[in-house]
């Protein structure tokens, strides 16, 4: 056997198997990325659920809570405090419409649609869009306010509120 075709016989088959390495790194590279861009895309344009229509909602529960009151302030909330657990910008919501809707609460689903009518009737309607600090469980209601004074203002008190679907 002639020692110089061997030897480019195996170089050729070395070739070979790292350019179809590359080929396949190049790939499973291109699918990765791909997937990165597509789910980057569907989570920047997702937008928050809005509210149902008044006449949509059907009356679930009603329950003995403790509410409080919260600022968004970075001492009170984490490092964006606009945002709230479910991506929506109560800050811009508020300067936009001039509407307080919003409740963190750890007991219920988000986007549950909860009313407290002691408080503010029964036309007004809060939406979970936030969570609390994980030390607070069932039974804890915290209600977003836009300045910090009204929040500590609010104080805490034992409601009733209804959640409805």
């Amino acid at each position: 056997m002639d020692m110089k075709r061997v030897a480019k016989e195996s170089g050729m088959k070395r070739y070979l198997v790292g350019a179809g390495l590359l080929v396949l790194f190049a790939v499973l590279a291109f699918d990765i990325l791909g997937t990165i861009f597509v789910l980057s895309v569907r989570l920047w344009d997702r937008q928050p659920e809005q509210p149902k229509s008044e006449p949509d909602y059907q009356l679930l529960a009603k329950m003995k809570v403790v509410a409080t009151a919260y600022s968004s302030e970075a001492a009170q909330t984490d490092d964006s405090p606009c945002l709230t657990a479910n991506g929506f910008n109560v800050c811009a919501h508020y300067s936009a419409s001039g509407t307080v809707d919003t409740v963190a609460a750890n007991f219920l689903p988000i986007n549950s649609i909860i009313k407290i009518p002691e408080l503010f009737g029964d036309q007004k309607v809060f939406v979970v869009r936030d969570r609390m600090n994980s030390r607070y469980g069932p039974g804890r209601i915290d209600l977003w306010m836009p300045e910090r004074d009204d929040a500590v203002e609010f104080g805490k008190r034992p409601l009733v509120i209804e959640v409805y679907k």
